[in-house]
């Protein structure tokens, strides 16, 4: 387990856990932003994912993105919204090839490969702010480890 070092005011790193060799991480975040409100129970679980997986690609170098399931709960004053996906990213430079397809280049214009990851991710928000758990690994690797990480994202809980 790793303890970032001390976050910028009102977020950070809680903490981390992570089997390198295999790519496989799971992070525990806290912000004191709400990233899930009424307005995402009104609107329903789908909403809710579609809103927060534009952030996510927004955020990085996608080549691809499929949302495959979500769920919203709402108990005791805190929303949690589950959320399961697969997000294919390029850890160099996205640029447009032959074709209308995307291809990621190196710093040498070389052709990378691009991870396919699949997320087990559930965020909290309340009064207090927003807890995220993300758990990611190798798609390949899903079938064989699919109980494990299921079994420890629904371990996650926020205490008030």
């Amino acid at each position: 387990v790793a303890y970032d070092r001390p976050p910028p005011p009102g977020e950070g790193a809680v903490a981390l856990v992570a089997d390198l060799a295999h790519q496989e991480l799971l992070s525990v975040r806290y912000t004191t932003e709400a990233l899930l409100g009424p307005r995402d129970v009104e609107a329903g679980a789908q909403a809710a994912a579609e809103r927060q997986a534009a952030g996510i690609i927004a955020g990085a170098n996608t080549v691809g993105f499929r949302l495959l399931g979500a769920q919203l709960q709402q108990r005791e004053g805190d929303i949690t919204l589950e959320l399961e996906y697969v997000h294919e990213v390029c850890r160099g430079r996205l640029e447009e090839a032959a074709g209308g397809g995307k291809q990621c280049l190196g710093p040498r214009d070389d052709v990378l490969e691009t991870p396919i990851r699949h997320h087990l991710v559930s965020i909290t928000s309340g009064p207090g702010g927003t807890w995220t758990a993300n758990a990611f690994l190798p798609e390949k690797a899903w079938p064989a480890r699919r109980d494990v990480y299921q079994a420890v994202m629904a371990s996650f809980r926020v205490a008030g």
